[in-house]
């Protein structure tokens, strides 16, 4: 805006300069409760004035007009904004009640696109279910015998995982060709690195790049850190609790000293280490082990390649009759799944698929269960969807567009009333979303622990939320100030 200050002093103020000083003051009471006029000032700029001429009589009721709409639209803005809030409160202890799922508070909650909605949004990851039936089809005493190389193995598949990139890099081979080596350093390194470190850093939650305290196949990456150690004459503390964490410590001050990565570094050790015979003299993997002995303090009935033998086989019957439930109607996609803005694609069978298949597999079973479990949920989020407080929020939004254009033309900023409602109704829907995953979460463990439900549902909650990726959107309010906007200022609205 021009030194309008300046031009009032020198008399020069044309018909609009005339208006914009008073919107310049009224503006500048609201935010600050102080005015830039005088009562004088406010006498010379209206009633003290003359008009020269007809010309300058319609500019100056043109601008002045437009701002007294504004501030009707303001008002109505506000109003828009009250209404959202009020019908977001009313959904909102809906969700209160859903906090608790087992009570029959949302008995009476039904809608026909309830199973379709959870369908849509869910499904079971396909190698979770490819390692369930393979485990779920070996004899009893292997499967104890799995358990004894793995407790957790019954549900988690990290451990066979690996121990089948092992089996496959050395297949056919008594030692590895430079290739698989660098393949393997790979997949270790895959593993050691967290890939959420950096999202939960920004999110105030500090975490550790490298983690040295798991395992691969029999592997402790602990004892990658010692071997690099030990290669580089760095002392550690071998009896100490934190020795994961001060060798990590030790390791990121060796690559920073020396500019390099941490990657490379532990890279360079494993490929060293795989040089001088790990997995072939240390750490022999599994699937050529001829031992009973493990680390769990219990022996396998079996020698390990037995076991694992009768694990790749298990694993390629579930793998048949797989492709066999899939040629019968079961689809499986590839589905990005979004942790901490960080997207894995993962293999998924296809709610919509599960739910309409008439097979009597387990897995197809037990999905089933849970989709029936998940209604009330799914009742609840459709019942947020049809409300009102979304539309309002986008019609919120289109009084923000006018306002954006009714700044330029009165030279300062006419949004920040409606920038605030914005904000208060965001973080409002912010508040219900954050509620909305707690209910969630419930709705799952519930659905999750009953009836000894092996084949866990996977629920994209992030699609469930009420988003605020909203476009403005014209109500009959809104529609109204368009109009009469453009009629009193013309092209330059």
């Amino acid at each position: 805006m021009k030194n309008l200050t300046a031009l009032f002093q020198a008399g020069e103020l044309t018909p609009k300069q005339r208006v914009l000083m008073f919107v310049h003051n009224t503006t500048e009471y609201e935010k600050t409760g102080k005015e830039i006029l005088s009562e004088s000032d406010k006498h010379a700029l209206s009633e003290g004035w003359r008009p020269k001429n007809n010309s300058e009589v319609r500019e100056y009721n043109k601008y002045n007009d437009g701002w007294k709409t504004a501030l009707f639209a303001g008002i109505d803005s506000h109003i828009t904004s009250l209404l959202a809030q009020n019908s977001l409160l009313q959904a909102t202890r809906l969700v209160d009640h859903a906090m608790y799922p087992k009570q029959k508070s949302l008995a009476h909650l039904t809608n026909d696109n309830a199973a379709e909605l959870i369908t849509q949004n869910s499904g079971l990851q396909f190698d979770e279910v490819i390692h369930r039936m393979t485990f779920d089809g070996l004899d009893e005493a292997t499967r104890e015998d799995i358990l004894t190389l793995c407790p957790d193995a019954e549900t988690e598949s990290q451990y066979l995982d690996q121990e089948e990139i092992l089996a496959e890099v050395f297949v056919g081979k008594n030692r590895l060709t430079d290739e698989a080596k660098e393949k393997l350093a790979e997949s270790i390194l895959g593993f050691m690195h967290y890939k959420y470190a950096e999202p939960l850093t920004k999110k105030g939650m500090p975490s550790n790049e490298w983690r040295f305290n798991g395992y691969f196949a029999e592997l402790s990456t602990v004892d990658i850190a010692k071997k690099w150690a030990d290669d580089n004459s760095v002392p550690y503390d071998d009896e100490s609790e934190g020795i994961c964490g001060e060798l990590a410590e030790k390791i990121i001050a060796w690559a920073d000293k020396r500019k390099r990565s941490v990657k490379d570094i532990l890279k360079e050790t494993i490929l060293g280490w795989l040089n001088e015979g790990l997995f072939v003299k240390e750490y022999v993997p599994i699937f050529k082990s001829n031992d009973k002995a493990t680390c769990n303090d219990k022996d396998t009935k079996l020698p390990h390649k037995e076991v694992f033998k009768k694990w790749m086989e298990s694993k390629r019957k579930a793998e048949e009759l797989m492709k066999k439930l899939i040629a019968q109607g079961l689809v499986v996609e590839k589905k990005n799944r979004k942790f901490f803005d960080i997207v894995e694609p993962i293999k998924l069978i296809t709610g919509e698929s599960l739910f309409a298949f008439q097979g009597d597999a387990r897995f197809v079973q037990e999905y089933k269960k849970q989709v029936e479990d998940l209604l009330p949920l799914a009742c609840v989020i459709l019942f947020l969807r049809e409300r009102s407080f979304m539309r309002d929020y986008a019609n919120l939004l289109d009084f923000g567009e006018i306002f954006k254009k009714l700044s330029v033309i009165y030279e300062t900023d006419l949004t920040f009333k409606v920038k605030r409602y914005i904000s208060e109704f965001e973080n409002a829907v912010e508040q219900l979303n954050n509620e909305l995953y707690l209910v969630m979460d419930r709705f799952l463990d519930m659905a999750q622990m009953k009836d000894g439900i092996r084949y866990l549902i996977l629920f994209f909650t992030d699609d469930l939320i009420m988003s605020l990726d909203v476009k403005p959107e014209t109500s009959e309010a809104t529609e109204h100030y368009w109009n009469v906007f453009e009629e009193e200022l013309g092209e330059e609205f």
